[in-house]
């Protein structure tokens, strides 16, 4: 198998106060952005690059490309690999809604975006982060969409597949599925469900997590949740 380094990317902010969650807001357009600069000011070399399939996703990976190649660096084009979608965000809060009936219709309607309720993101993140918790720990049943252990499986393939490529790859994609990538580079702090969720809700936004192999060994951990290049008020974890 030949050398391989897989940079690991989040997707800029989202618009946690809007319907569409998934569209980058424009502090998550500014994140990307300082995010090619960076890269392409370290003459960074990307071989390949993918994202996932959302939209927060392949818009991060455009305006990383294009603030990149302002800065002097060409970077190819991003490839869509579905494997490297977000869990079933949606479907798991939902279950958790029905499932955990005294949060009442206040925090479904959070959830949804709507303009008129009071916003609090401290207890919209704490029911998030309940809610992914008893979903990982299997408490929690989505109907009709995959479990913990399938979306671990999807996620670990696809990087096991860019690995085989070889060369500098760039992954676009969210906080679960880079949390779960360390995790299979064994990371400390990652061997069970729960501690890799835990995880998954401190990576941040337009945050690096790199994994090397030298084409012998099994891919290791060489920087996890780096976000340097971001000013203090610019790091934002949704």
């Amino acid at each position: 198998m030949p050398a391989s380094t897989i940079y690991l990317v989040r997707h800029g902010q989202a618009s946690a106060k809007s319907r569409d969650y998934d569209v980058l807001s424009a502090l998550g357009v500014q994140q990307a952005r300082r995010l090619g600069a960076y890269l392409g000011g370290e003459r960074r070399v990307i071989e390949v690059m993918v994202s996932g399939p959302r939209k927060r996703q392949i818009d991060t990976a455009r305006h990383l490309v294009e603030a990149a190649h302002a800065a002097g660096m060409s970077y190819p084009a991003p490839v869509i690999v579905d494997e490297l979608d977000e869990m079933p965000f949606r479907e798991i809060l939902n279950a958790a809604l029905h499932h955990w009936i005294d949060e009442g219709p206040h925090m479904g309607a959070m959830l949804r975006g709507e303009p008129h309720i009071e916003y609090s993101f401290v207890r919209l993140r704490a029911f998030i982060k309940r809610a992914v918790m008893a979903w990982a720990a299997e408490e929690l049943v989505a109907e009709g969409t995959e479990t913990f252990a399938r979306f671990a499986e999807r996620v670990e393939g696809a990087i096991e597949r860019l690995q085989q490529g070889g060369g500098a790859v760039m992954a676009v994609t969210s906080a679960g599925p880079v949390a779960l990538s360390l995790r299979h580079a064994r990371a400390r702090g990652t061997e069970s469900a729960h501690e890799t969720m835990a995880l998954a809700m401190e990576i941040v936004n337009a945050s690096v997590s790199t994994l090397v192999s030298d084409g012998t060994n099994p891919l290791r951990v060489a920087a996890a949740n780096q976000h340097d290049h971001l000013d203090p008020d610019a790091v934002t974890l949704v």
